[in-house]
Protein backbone atom coordinates (compact mmCIF):
# COMPACT_ATOMS: atom_id res chain seq x y z
CA UNK A 1 0.00 0.00 0.00
CA UNK A 2 1.33 3.41 -0.97
CA UNK A 3 0.42 6.46 1.13
CA UNK A 4 0.60 10.05 -0.10
CA UNK A 5 1.61 13.21 1.76
CA UNK A 6 -1.99 14.03 2.74
CA UNK A 7 -2.11 11.27 5.37
CA UNK A 8 -1.85 12.24 9.07
CA UNK A 9 -1.14 9.93 12.02
CA UNK A 10 -1.33 10.31 15.80
CA UNK A 11 -3.28 13.61 15.70
CA UNK A 12 -5.78 14.74 18.32
CA UNK A 13 -8.31 16.03 15.79
CA UNK A 14 -8.88 16.10 12.05
CA UNK A 15 -11.00 18.24 9.72
CA UNK A 16 -13.29 16.33 7.37
CA UNK A 17 -15.83 17.97 5.04
CA UNK A 18 -16.39 21.01 7.24
CA UNK A 19 -16.41 19.09 10.51
CA UNK A 20 -13.86 18.45 13.25
CA UNK A 21 -13.53 14.92 14.62
CA UNK A 22 -11.77 14.61 18.00
CA UNK A 23 -12.09 12.76 21.31
CA UNK A 24 -15.23 14.80 22.08
CA UNK A 25 -17.01 13.63 18.94
CA UNK A 26 -18.19 15.53 15.85
CA UNK A 27 -18.36 19.34 15.93
CA UNK A 28 -18.51 22.14 13.33
CA UNK A 29 -15.29 23.43 11.84
CA UNK A 30 -14.27 26.67 13.63
CA UNK A 31 -13.79 28.29 10.23
CA UNK A 32 -17.54 28.01 9.68
CA UNK A 33 -18.18 30.46 12.53
CA UNK A 34 -15.04 32.55 12.03
CA UNK A 35 -17.12 35.41 10.64
CA UNK A 36 -18.94 35.61 14.00
CA UNK A 37 -16.04 34.79 16.29
CA UNK A 38 -13.67 37.34 14.74
CA UNK A 39 -16.23 40.03 13.93
CA UNK A 40 -14.57 43.41 14.69
CA UNK A 41 -15.85 45.81 17.31
CA UNK A 42 -18.46 48.24 15.91
CA UNK A 43 -17.16 51.77 15.37
CA UNK A 44 -20.39 53.61 14.49
CA UNK A 45 -24.12 53.45 14.94
CA UNK A 46 -24.77 51.74 11.60
CA UNK A 47 -22.47 48.85 12.54
CA UNK A 48 -24.11 48.55 15.97
CA UNK A 49 -27.52 48.48 14.31
CA UNK A 50 -26.39 45.74 11.92
CA UNK A 51 -24.92 43.67 14.76
CA UNK A 52 -28.14 43.95 16.77
CA UNK A 53 -30.05 42.77 13.70
CA UNK A 54 -27.74 39.75 13.48
CA UNK A 55 -28.01 38.70 17.10
CA UNK A 56 -31.72 39.50 17.13
CA UNK A 57 -32.19 36.87 14.44
CA UNK A 58 -30.81 34.26 16.88
CA UNK A 59 -32.34 35.80 20.02
CA UNK A 60 -34.40 32.70 20.77
CA UNK A 61 -31.15 30.74 21.25
CA UNK A 62 -29.65 33.27 23.70
CA UNK A 63 -30.81 33.27 27.30
CA UNK A 64 -31.81 36.64 28.74
CA UNK A 65 -31.19 38.21 25.33
CA UNK A 66 -32.64 41.66 26.10
CA UNK A 67 -30.57 41.99 29.27
CA UNK A 68 -27.35 40.88 27.57
CA UNK A 69 -27.55 43.39 24.70
CA UNK A 70 -28.76 46.37 26.78
CA UNK A 71 -25.26 47.85 27.14
CA UNK A 72 -24.83 47.61 23.35
CA UNK A 73 -28.14 49.41 22.82
CA UNK A 74 -27.07 52.17 25.17
CA UNK A 75 -24.26 53.19 22.81
CA UNK A 76 -26.92 54.34 20.32
CA UNK A 77 -28.77 56.54 22.80
CA UNK A 78 -26.07 59.11 23.55
CA UNK A 79 -25.55 62.09 21.23
CA UNK A 80 -21.96 61.08 20.49
CA UNK A 81 -21.15 57.47 19.75
CA UNK A 82 -19.03 55.88 22.50
CA UNK A 83 -18.18 52.20 22.78
CA UNK A 84 -17.95 51.39 26.50
CA UNK A 85 -16.24 48.54 28.33
CA UNK A 86 -19.64 47.16 29.30
CA UNK A 87 -20.67 47.14 25.64
CA UNK A 88 -17.47 45.29 24.70
CA UNK A 89 -18.10 42.62 27.37
CA UNK A 90 -21.67 42.17 26.15
CA UNK A 91 -20.42 42.06 22.56
CA UNK A 92 -18.04 39.17 23.23
CA UNK A 93 -20.58 37.33 25.40
CA UNK A 94 -23.31 37.47 22.78
CA UNK A 95 -20.92 36.18 20.08
CA UNK A 96 -19.90 33.32 22.39
CA UNK A 97 -23.54 32.42 23.03
CA UNK A 98 -24.34 32.28 19.29
CA UNK A 99 -21.31 30.11 18.47
CA UNK A 100 -22.09 27.64 21.23
CA UNK A 101 -25.89 27.65 20.90
CA UNK A 102 -28.12 25.12 19.20
CA UNK A 103 -28.70 27.62 16.41
CA UNK A 104 -25.87 25.99 14.46
CA UNK A 105 -26.52 22.66 12.79
CA UNK A 106 -24.34 20.17 10.96
CA UNK A 107 -24.59 20.14 7.17
CA UNK A 108 -26.99 17.52 5.83
CA UNK A 109 -26.49 16.77 2.10
CA UNK A 110 -30.09 15.59 1.78
CA UNK A 111 -31.66 18.83 2.99
CA UNK A 112 -32.57 21.93 1.01
CA UNK A 113 -29.65 24.38 1.11
CA UNK A 114 -29.90 28.18 0.97
CA UNK A 115 -27.04 30.66 0.51
CA UNK A 116 -27.90 34.23 1.51
CA UNK A 117 -25.48 37.03 0.64
CA UNK A 118 -25.08 40.78 1.08
CA UNK A 119 -22.42 43.40 0.41
CA UNK A 120 -21.61 46.79 1.88
CA UNK A 121 -19.18 49.41 0.69
CA UNK A 122 -16.27 47.70 2.44
CA UNK A 123 -17.21 44.04 3.04
CA UNK A 124 -19.22 41.02 1.93
CA UNK A 125 -21.08 38.57 4.11
CA UNK A 126 -22.93 35.31 3.60
CA UNK A 127 -24.71 32.65 5.58
CA UNK A 128 -25.54 29.07 4.63
CA UNK A 129 -28.76 27.66 6.02
CA UNK A 130 -30.76 24.47 5.59
CA UNK A 131 -34.35 23.46 6.11
CA UNK A 132 -34.27 20.88 8.90
CA UNK A 133 -37.30 19.82 10.87
CA UNK A 134 -39.42 22.44 9.10
CA UNK A 135 -37.15 25.29 10.28
CA UNK A 136 -34.34 27.20 8.62
CA UNK A 137 -31.19 26.49 10.65
CA UNK A 138 -27.74 27.99 10.17
CA UNK A 139 -24.86 25.83 9.01
CA UNK A 140 -22.05 28.35 8.69
CA UNK A 141 -21.17 32.04 8.36
CA UNK A 142 -18.59 33.81 6.21
CA UNK A 143 -17.46 37.40 5.69
CA UNK A 144 -14.42 39.34 4.56
CA UNK A 145 -13.31 42.86 3.86
CA UNK A 146 -13.12 44.15 0.31
CA UNK A 147 -9.80 45.06 -1.20
CA UNK A 148 -9.13 48.62 -2.31
CA UNK A 149 -9.90 47.68 -5.92
CA UNK A 150 -13.09 45.83 -4.99
CA UNK A 151 -14.39 48.82 -3.05
CA UNK A 152 -14.47 50.71 -6.38
CA UNK A 153 -16.87 48.20 -7.90
CA UNK A 154 -20.44 49.24 -8.62
CA UNK A 155 -23.18 48.22 -6.17
CA UNK A 156 -24.31 45.42 -8.47
CA UNK A 157 -20.77 44.14 -8.91
CA UNK A 158 -20.15 44.08 -5.15
CA UNK A 159 -23.36 42.15 -4.62
CA UNK A 160 -22.40 39.71 -7.38
CA UNK A 161 -18.93 39.37 -5.83
CA UNK A 162 -20.54 38.34 -2.54
CA UNK A 163 -22.46 35.58 -4.36
CA UNK A 164 -19.46 34.26 -6.27
CA UNK A 165 -17.17 34.39 -3.24
CA UNK A 166 -19.66 32.54 -1.01
CA UNK A 167 -20.42 29.82 -3.56
CA UNK A 168 -16.77 29.14 -4.37
CA UNK A 169 -15.82 29.24 -0.68
CA UNK A 170 -18.41 26.56 0.07
CA UNK A 171 -17.70 24.59 -3.10
CA UNK A 172 -17.38 21.34 -1.12
CA UNK A 173 -20.96 21.65 0.13
CA UNK A 174 -22.64 23.08 -2.98
CA UNK A 175 -21.05 21.45 -6.00
CA UNK A 176 -23.29 18.77 -7.50
CA UNK A 177 -26.28 19.69 -5.29
CA UNK A 178 -29.18 22.03 -6.08
CA UNK A 179 -29.38 25.08 -3.81
CA UNK A 180 -31.07 28.46 -3.60
CA UNK A 181 -29.06 31.68 -3.90
CA UNK A 182 -30.60 34.71 -2.19
CA UNK A 183 -28.78 37.96 -2.98
CA UNK A 184 -29.78 41.34 -1.62
CA UNK A 185 -29.75 42.86 -5.16
CA UNK A 186 -32.92 42.30 -7.23
CA UNK A 187 -31.14 42.72 -10.58
CA UNK A 188 -29.00 39.65 -9.88
CA UNK A 189 -32.08 37.44 -10.24
CA UNK A 190 -31.58 37.87 -14.00
CA UNK A 191 -27.92 38.87 -14.27
CA UNK A 192 -26.69 35.71 -12.51
CA UNK A 193 -29.48 33.40 -13.70
CA UNK A 194 -28.73 31.01 -16.54
CA UNK A 195 -31.80 32.34 -18.35
CA UNK A 196 -30.78 35.97 -17.89
CA UNK A 197 -30.95 38.28 -20.90
CA UNK A 198 -29.69 41.72 -21.75
CA UNK A 199 -26.27 43.36 -21.58
CA UNK A 200 -24.53 42.07 -18.46
CA UNK A 201 -21.70 44.25 -17.11
CA UNK A 202 -18.44 42.65 -18.21
CA UNK A 203 -17.31 41.62 -14.73
CA UNK A 204 -20.70 40.10 -13.84
CA UNK A 205 -20.80 38.31 -17.20
CA UNK A 206 -17.50 36.59 -16.40
CA UNK A 207 -18.68 35.63 -12.91
CA UNK A 208 -21.96 34.26 -14.28
CA UNK A 209 -19.93 32.04 -16.60
CA UNK A 210 -17.87 30.75 -13.65
CA UNK A 211 -21.04 29.72 -11.84
CA UNK A 212 -22.47 27.78 -14.78
CA UNK A 213 -21.35 24.42 -13.35
CA UNK A 214 -23.37 24.98 -10.16
CA UNK A 215 -27.03 24.01 -9.95
CA UNK A 216 -28.82 26.93 -8.33
CA UNK A 217 -31.86 29.15 -8.59
CA UNK A 218 -31.80 32.85 -7.70
CA UNK A 219 -34.37 34.39 -5.38
CA UNK A 220 -34.36 38.01 -4.25
CA UNK A 221 -34.37 38.61 -0.49
CA UNK A 222 -35.04 42.20 0.67
CA UNK A 223 -32.85 43.79 3.29
CA UNK A 224 -35.48 43.70 6.04
CA UNK A 225 -35.34 39.88 5.84
CA UNK A 226 -31.59 39.69 5.27
CA UNK A 227 -30.32 40.77 8.67
CA UNK A 228 -27.64 38.11 9.15
CA UNK A 229 -25.79 38.56 5.85
CA UNK A 230 -26.25 42.33 6.11
CA UNK A 231 -24.58 42.40 9.53
CA UNK A 232 -21.73 40.17 8.38
CA UNK A 233 -21.03 42.46 5.42
CA UNK A 234 -20.87 45.49 7.73
CA UNK A 235 -18.68 43.73 10.29
CA UNK A 236 -16.33 41.76 8.01
CA UNK A 237 -13.25 39.92 9.19
CA UNK A 238 -9.85 40.55 7.65
CA UNK A 239 -9.45 39.15 4.15
CA UNK A 240 -7.56 35.86 4.02
CA UNK A 241 -6.36 35.44 0.40
CA UNK A 242 -6.09 31.69 0.85
CA UNK A 243 -9.78 31.26 1.63
CA UNK A 244 -12.54 31.75 -0.89
CA UNK A 245 -10.44 33.60 -3.44
CA UNK A 246 -12.25 35.32 -6.31
CA UNK A 247 -9.65 35.87 -9.01
CA UNK A 248 -8.97 39.46 -9.95
CA UNK A 249 -10.50 39.97 -13.38
CA UNK A 250 -9.14 43.48 -13.85
CA UNK A 251 -6.52 42.38 -16.38
CA UNK A 252 -9.08 40.46 -18.43
CA UNK A 253 -11.59 43.31 -18.25
CA UNK A 254 -8.89 45.77 -19.29
CA UNK A 255 -8.09 43.54 -22.26
CA UNK A 256 -11.74 43.52 -23.37
CA UNK A 257 -11.95 47.31 -22.99
CA UNK A 258 -8.74 47.76 -24.95
CA UNK A 259 -10.06 45.58 -27.77
CA UNK A 260 -13.27 47.60 -27.95
CA UNK A 261 -11.45 50.93 -27.89
CA UNK A 262 -9.00 49.83 -30.59
CA UNK A 263 -11.93 49.49 -33.00
CA UNK A 264 -13.42 52.80 -31.87
CA UNK A 265 -13.41 55.85 -34.14
CA UNK A 266 -12.49 58.05 -31.15
CA UNK A 267 -9.51 57.64 -28.85
CA UNK A 268 -9.58 56.49 -25.25
CA UNK A 269 -8.31 59.91 -24.17
CA UNK A 270 -11.21 61.63 -25.94
CA UNK A 271 -13.74 59.35 -24.26
CA UNK A 272 -12.24 59.88 -20.81
CA UNK A 273 -12.02 63.66 -21.27
CA UNK A 274 -15.60 64.02 -22.53
CA UNK A 275 -16.91 61.66 -19.83
CA UNK A 276 -15.32 63.87 -17.15
CA UNK A 277 -16.86 67.00 -18.70
CA UNK A 278 -20.32 65.54 -19.23
CA UNK A 279 -22.62 66.25 -16.26
CA UNK A 280 -24.88 63.29 -16.99
CA UNK A 281 -21.92 60.89 -17.11
CA UNK A 282 -20.58 62.19 -13.80
CA UNK A 283 -23.99 61.69 -12.19
CA UNK A 284 -24.21 58.17 -13.62
CA UNK A 285 -20.77 57.28 -12.26
CA UNK A 286 -21.90 58.41 -8.82
CA UNK A 287 -25.06 56.30 -9.04
CA UNK A 288 -23.05 53.26 -10.19
CA UNK A 289 -20.67 53.58 -7.21
CA UNK A 290 -23.21 54.48 -4.52
CA UNK A 291 -26.35 52.83 -5.86
CA UNK A 292 -29.31 53.94 -7.96
CA UNK A 293 -32.58 55.25 -6.46
CA UNK A 294 -35.36 52.72 -6.09
CA UNK A 295 -37.61 54.47 -8.66
CA UNK A 296 -37.13 56.55 -11.77
CA UNK A 297 -38.79 59.54 -10.11
CA UNK A 298 -35.84 59.85 -7.72
CA UNK A 299 -33.28 60.07 -10.55
CA UNK A 300 -31.83 63.31 -11.83
CA UNK A 301 -33.64 64.48 -14.98
CA UNK A 302 -30.43 64.38 -17.05
CA UNK A 303 -29.96 60.64 -16.48
CA UNK A 304 -33.56 59.40 -16.58
CA UNK A 305 -33.05 58.02 -20.13
CA UNK A 306 -30.34 55.76 -18.67
CA UNK A 307 -32.48 54.36 -15.84
CA UNK A 308 -34.04 51.56 -17.90
CA UNK A 309 -30.57 50.00 -18.37
CA UNK A 310 -28.94 51.05 -15.09
CA UNK A 311 -28.29 47.44 -14.02
CA UNK A 312 -26.20 46.92 -17.17
CA UNK A 313 -23.87 49.91 -16.65
CA UNK A 314 -20.35 49.75 -15.24
CA UNK A 315 -17.24 51.95 -15.14
CA UNK A 316 -13.81 50.83 -16.35
CA UNK A 317 -10.83 53.13 -16.73
CA UNK A 318 -13.07 56.18 -16.22
CA UNK A 319 -15.27 55.16 -19.18
CA UNK A 320 -18.88 54.03 -18.80
CA UNK A 321 -19.84 50.75 -20.47
CA UNK A 322 -23.17 49.08 -21.11
CA UNK A 323 -22.15 45.45 -21.22
CA UNK A 324 -19.24 45.56 -23.68
CA UNK A 325 -20.47 48.69 -25.47
CA UNK A 326 -19.13 52.17 -24.74
CA UNK A 327 -21.67 54.67 -23.41
CA UNK A 328 -20.83 57.75 -25.47
CA UNK A 329 -20.91 61.21 -23.83
CA UNK A 330 -23.17 63.76 -25.53
CA UNK A 331 -20.22 65.74 -26.89
CA UNK A 332 -18.98 62.82 -29.02
CA UNK A 333 -22.24 61.41 -30.40
CA UNK A 334 -22.31 63.61 -33.52
CA UNK A 335 -18.66 62.80 -34.30
CA UNK A 336 -19.28 59.05 -34.07
CA UNK A 337 -22.40 59.25 -36.26
CA UNK A 338 -20.53 61.29 -38.89
CA UNK A 339 -17.60 58.87 -38.99
CA UNK A 340 -19.89 55.84 -39.12
CA UNK A 341 -21.64 57.41 -42.13
CA UNK A 342 -18.47 58.35 -44.01
CA UNK A 343 -19.18 55.79 -46.72
CA UNK A 344 -22.79 57.03 -47.14
CA UNK A 345 -23.89 53.41 -46.94
CA UNK A 346 -27.43 54.21 -45.83
CA UNK A 347 -29.39 54.40 -42.62
CA UNK A 348 -29.55 50.72 -41.67
CA UNK A 349 -25.86 49.98 -42.13
CA UNK A 350 -24.86 53.16 -40.33
CA UNK A 351 -26.89 52.01 -37.32
CA UNK A 352 -25.33 48.55 -37.52
CA UNK A 353 -21.79 49.99 -37.44
CA UNK A 354 -22.57 52.14 -34.40
CA UNK A 355 -24.45 49.44 -32.47
CA UNK A 356 -21.45 47.15 -32.69
CA UNK A 357 -19.39 49.31 -30.29
CA UNK A 358 -21.49 52.15 -28.86
CA UNK A 359 -24.72 52.99 -27.12
CA UNK A 360 -26.43 56.16 -25.91
CA UNK A 361 -30.09 57.13 -25.42
CA UNK A 362 -31.83 58.22 -28.61
CA UNK A 363 -29.06 56.79 -30.80
CA UNK A 364 -31.37 55.47 -33.54
CA UNK A 365 -33.31 58.73 -33.82
CA UNK A 366 -30.09 60.73 -34.08
CA UNK A 367 -28.77 58.50 -36.87
CA UNK A 368 -32.10 58.68 -38.72
CA UNK A 369 -32.15 62.49 -38.56
CA UNK A 370 -28.53 62.80 -39.65
CA UNK A 371 -28.88 60.46 -42.65
CA UNK A 372 -32.11 62.09 -43.79
CA UNK A 373 -30.36 65.47 -43.86
CA UNK A 374 -27.14 64.18 -45.45
CA UNK A 375 -26.58 66.32 -48.59
CA UNK A 376 -24.58 63.63 -50.39
CA UNK A 377 -27.20 60.95 -49.77
CA UNK A 378 -29.97 63.27 -50.93
CA UNK A 379 -28.11 64.08 -54.16
CA UNK A 380 -27.42 60.38 -54.74
CA UNK A 381 -31.05 59.57 -53.86
CA UNK A 382 -29.87 57.08 -51.20
CA UNK A 383 -32.09 58.24 -48.38
CA UNK A 384 -35.28 58.36 -50.45
CA UNK A 385 -37.70 55.86 -49.04
CA UNK A 386 -39.61 53.59 -51.42
CA UNK A 387 -43.28 54.48 -51.59
CA UNK A 388 -46.02 52.31 -53.00
CA UNK A 389 -47.87 53.96 -55.86
CA UNK A 390 -51.42 54.94 -54.91
CA UNK A 391 -54.18 52.65 -56.05
CA UNK A 392 -55.99 53.82 -59.17
CA UNK A 393 -59.50 52.52 -59.87
CA UNK A 394 -60.02 50.82 -63.24
CA UNK A 395 -62.79 52.58 -65.21
CA UNK A 396 -65.83 50.36 -65.60
CA UNK A 397 -66.60 49.58 -69.26
CA UNK A 398 -69.85 50.91 -70.64
CA UNK A 399 -71.01 47.56 -72.00
CA UNK A 400 -70.47 43.92 -71.14
CA UNK A 401 -67.71 42.14 -73.07
CA UNK A 402 -65.97 45.41 -74.04
CA UNK A 403 -63.00 44.66 -71.81
CA UNK A 404 -61.74 41.21 -70.80
CA UNK A 405 -59.04 39.90 -68.49
CA UNK A 406 -57.10 36.80 -69.58
CA UNK A 407 -54.67 34.65 -67.56
CA UNK A 408 -53.36 31.11 -67.04
CA UNK A 409 -53.67 29.06 -63.81
CA UNK A 410 -51.42 26.09 -63.14
CA UNK A 411 -49.65 23.73 -63.34
CA UNK A 412 -51.67 21.51 -60.95
CA UNK A 413 -49.88 18.15 -60.67
CA UNK A 414 -52.76 16.59 -58.73
CA UNK A 415 -55.35 17.21 -61.46
CA UNK A 416 -56.29 14.55 -64.06
CA UNK A 417 -54.49 14.47 -67.38
CA UNK A 418 -55.79 17.12 -69.71
CA UNK A 419 -56.68 19.38 -66.79
CA UNK A 420 -53.27 20.36 -65.46
CA UNK A 421 -53.68 23.97 -66.67
CA UNK A 422 -56.66 26.30 -66.80
CA UNK A 423 -57.10 29.34 -69.05
CA UNK A 424 -59.34 31.87 -67.33
CA UNK A 425 -61.15 34.81 -68.85
CA UNK A 426 -63.44 37.32 -67.14
CA UNK A 427 -65.58 40.22 -68.26
CA UNK A 428 -64.71 43.49 -66.47
CA UNK A 429 -68.33 44.69 -66.61
CA UNK A 430 -70.44 41.69 -65.63
CA UNK A 431 -67.69 39.62 -63.93
CA UNK A 432 -68.79 36.66 -66.06
CA UNK A 433 -66.03 33.98 -66.08
CA UNK A 434 -65.01 31.58 -68.82
CA UNK A 435 -62.71 28.66 -68.06
CA UNK A 436 -61.03 25.93 -70.10
CA UNK A 437 -58.92 23.05 -68.80
CA UNK A 438 -56.02 21.88 -70.95
CA UNK A 439 -52.83 19.88 -70.74
CA UNK A 440 -50.73 22.51 -72.58
CA UNK A 441 -50.68 26.28 -72.62
CA UNK A 442 -49.42 27.51 -75.96
CA UNK A 443 -50.45 30.43 -78.09
CA UNK A 444 -52.47 28.07 -80.27
CA UNK A 445 -54.38 26.79 -77.24
CA UNK A 446 -55.15 30.35 -76.13
CA UNK A 447 -56.31 31.34 -79.63
CA UNK A 448 -58.52 28.24 -79.86
CA UNK A 449 -60.09 29.15 -76.49
CA UNK A 450 -60.74 32.74 -77.62
CA UNK A 451 -62.28 31.58 -80.91
CA UNK A 452 -64.64 29.32 -78.96
CA UNK A 453 -65.67 32.15 -76.65
CA UNK A 454 -66.06 34.70 -79.49
CA UNK A 455 -68.20 32.17 -81.38
CA UNK A 456 -70.76 32.36 -78.56
CA UNK A 457 -70.30 35.90 -77.30
CA UNK A 458 -69.75 39.33 -78.75
CA UNK A 459 -66.27 40.19 -79.89
CA UNK A 460 -64.30 42.14 -77.27
CA UNK A 461 -62.71 45.54 -77.85
CA UNK A 462 -59.84 45.16 -75.33
CA UNK A 463 -58.03 42.29 -73.61
CA UNK A 464 -55.67 42.68 -70.62
CA UNK A 465 -52.98 40.03 -69.96
CA UNK A 466 -49.63 39.69 -68.24
CA UNK A 467 -46.30 39.17 -70.02
CA UNK A 468 -46.64 35.41 -70.45
CA UNK A 469 -45.00 34.10 -73.63
CA UNK A 470 -48.37 32.75 -74.80
CA UNK A 471 -49.72 36.32 -74.88
CA UNK A 472 -46.65 38.16 -76.17
CA UNK A 473 -45.99 35.80 -79.09
CA UNK A 474 -46.28 37.02 -82.68
CA UNK A 475 -49.06 34.50 -83.35
CA UNK A 476 -51.24 35.80 -80.52
CA UNK A 477 -50.63 39.47 -81.35
CA UNK A 478 -51.50 38.91 -85.05
CA UNK A 479 -54.70 37.14 -84.02
CA UNK A 480 -55.81 40.08 -81.89
CA UNK A 481 -54.71 42.69 -84.43
CA UNK A 482 -56.66 41.00 -87.21
CA UNK A 483 -59.83 41.37 -85.14
CA UNK A 484 -59.14 44.97 -84.05
CA UNK A 485 -58.78 43.95 -80.39
CA UNK A 486 -56.53 46.21 -78.31
CA UNK A 487 -53.97 44.17 -76.33
CA UNK A 488 -52.88 45.74 -73.06
CA UNK A 489 -50.37 44.17 -70.65
CA UNK A 490 -49.89 44.75 -66.93
CA UNK A 491 -46.54 45.84 -65.55
CA UNK A 492 -43.91 43.13 -65.06
CA UNK A 493 -44.12 41.46 -61.62
CA UNK A 494 -47.17 43.58 -60.86
CA UNK A 495 -50.26 41.35 -61.06
CA UNK A 496 -52.35 44.14 -59.51
CA UNK A 497 -52.43 45.66 -62.98
CA UNK A 498 -54.84 42.91 -64.05
CA UNK A 499 -56.58 42.66 -60.70
CA UNK A 500 -59.99 41.55 -61.99
CA UNK A 501 -58.80 38.24 -63.41
CA UNK A 502 -56.20 37.76 -60.64
CA UNK A 503 -58.95 38.11 -58.03
CA UNK A 504 -61.04 35.57 -59.91
CA UNK A 505 -58.06 33.19 -60.07
CA UNK A 506 -57.82 33.29 -56.31
CA UNK A 507 -61.48 32.34 -55.94
CA UNK A 508 -61.18 29.74 -58.68
CA UNK A 509 -58.30 28.00 -56.88
CA UNK A 510 -60.48 27.85 -53.79
CA UNK A 511 -63.21 26.20 -55.86
CA UNK A 512 -60.75 23.57 -57.07
CA UNK A 513 -59.58 22.85 -53.54
CA UNK A 514 -63.17 22.54 -52.30
CA UNK A 515 -64.06 20.17 -55.13
CA UNK A 516 -61.02 18.06 -54.33
CA UNK A 517 -62.01 17.85 -50.65
CA UNK A 518 -65.56 16.85 -51.60
CA UNK A 519 -64.10 14.32 -54.08
CA UNK A 520 -66.21 15.59 -56.96
CA UNK A 521 -65.60 18.00 -59.78
CA UNK A 522 -69.29 18.46 -60.57
CA UNK A 523 -69.52 21.24 -58.03
CA UNK A 524 -67.02 23.46 -59.87
CA UNK A 525 -69.61 24.57 -62.43
CA UNK A 526 -72.03 25.40 -59.61
CA UNK A 527 -69.42 27.49 -57.88
CA UNK A 528 -68.61 29.34 -61.09
CA UNK A 529 -72.26 30.16 -61.73
CA UNK A 530 -72.46 31.79 -58.31
CA UNK A 531 -69.35 33.92 -58.84
CA UNK A 532 -70.99 36.82 -60.81
CA UNK A 533 -73.82 37.09 -58.30
CA UNK A 534 -71.26 37.98 -55.62
CA UNK A 535 -70.61 41.22 -57.52
CA UNK A 536 -73.84 41.95 -59.42
CA UNK A 537 -76.53 40.52 -57.16
CA UNK A 538 -77.81 38.26 -59.94
CA UNK A 539 -76.84 36.11 -62.90
CA UNK A 540 -76.14 38.11 -66.05
CA UNK A 541 -76.35 35.02 -68.28
CA UNK A 542 -78.27 31.73 -68.30
CA UNK A 543 -75.33 29.34 -68.51
CA UNK A 544 -71.60 28.87 -68.78
CA UNK A 545 -69.63 27.11 -71.48
CA UNK A 546 -66.52 25.04 -70.94
CA UNK A 547 -64.28 23.53 -73.58
CA UNK A 548 -61.23 21.29 -73.67
CA UNK A 549 -58.65 20.74 -76.35
CA UNK A 550 -59.01 16.99 -75.81
CA UNK A 551 -62.81 16.88 -76.02
CA UNK A 552 -65.60 19.45 -76.01
CA UNK A 553 -67.63 19.88 -72.83
CA UNK A 554 -70.69 22.13 -72.82
CA UNK A 555 -72.60 23.34 -69.79
CA UNK A 556 -75.98 25.02 -70.18
CA UNK A 557 -77.22 25.14 -66.62
CA UNK A 558 -78.24 21.54 -65.87
CA UNK A 559 -75.52 19.22 -67.17
CA UNK A 560 -72.73 18.66 -64.59
CA UNK A 561 -69.16 19.30 -65.67
CA UNK A 562 -66.56 16.65 -64.91
CA UNK A 563 -62.86 16.17 -65.43
CA UNK A 564 -62.08 13.75 -68.28
CA UNK A 565 -58.83 11.99 -68.92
Amino acid sequence: MKLNSKCEFNVGSIEILGHVVDHKGLSPNPDLVRAINEAPTPTNRDQVKSFLGLVGYYSKFIRHFAKRVQHIRNTMVADAFEWTKEAQVAFQAVKHEIINSTALALFDPDRETIVTTDASGYGVGSVMTQIQGGQEVTVCFASRKLTAAEQKYSVGEREALACVWAIEKWHTYLWGRPFVLRPYHRALTTLLATSGTGHRPMRIARWATRLCHYNYTVEYKPGIENKVADALSRLPVEHNPAIGVVDDDDDDIAGVCQTVLQESSVTCTQLQSETNRDEACQTIKGYIQQGWPQSKSGVDDKVKPYYSVHDELSVHDNIIFRGEKVVVPTGLTSIIVSRAHEGHQGMVRTKQRIRKLYWWPGMDNQVTTMVKHCATCNLADKSVSIRVAPMQPVPLPECSWDKLGLDIVGQDETAPLGCRFAITLIDYKSKWPEVVFTDTVTSSTVIEFLLTVFGREERSKEIVTDHGVQFTSHECNEFLRSRNIVHRMSAIYHPQGNSTVERFNRVFKGYLQTARLENTSARISVYLQEYPSCYNGGMPKDGIAWSSSANQIRYSGSIPCTYTD
